[in-house]
């Protein structure tokens, strides 16, 4: 559980935390617009120069690196059987959420310990 503080928050710490909290809404508000137009350039580049090159543009060289390649497992099965290929494969064990909610209760879990909790998320409406 987060630290929640114990002081009563005057009027003038209100005014303040109610101050950074528009700032926050403006600021995020301008790094969405900021990241909407980087992604539309980073687009146009991507469709008009070529892929796996670097191409010299007067006062900047762009480079447009190849996407990552990524295994597609159903193709991968599909070409490679396990029947034909057993040492392709490998059967991991990992624990299975859904049954855990279901058959564990929270506080069982929360007894043994076994969340990690993250960074607690502000939001300002």
């Amino acid at each position: 559980m987060p630290d929640i503080p114990d002081v009563a928050l005057t009027d003038d710490d209100l005014f303040e935390l109610d101050q950074l909290a528009l700032e926050l809404t403006k600021r995020k508000e301008t790094i969405a617009a900021e990241t909407e137009r980087a992604k539309e350039i980073e687009a146009i580049l991507r469709r008009r120069l070529p892929a796996g090159a670097t191409t010299p543009l007067g006062a900047t060289r762009v480079t447009v690196k190849r996407g990552a390649r990524r295994l597609n497992a159903t193709r991968f099965v599909a070409a490679f059987p396990t029947e034909t290929w057993p040492g392709l494969y490998r059967t991991e064990v990992k624990p299975d959420t859904a049954a855990i909610k279901e058959q564990v209760a929270p506080a069982v879990l929360d007894a043994a310990s076994v969340y990690d909790e993250g960074t607690p998320v502000v939001e300002v409406r």
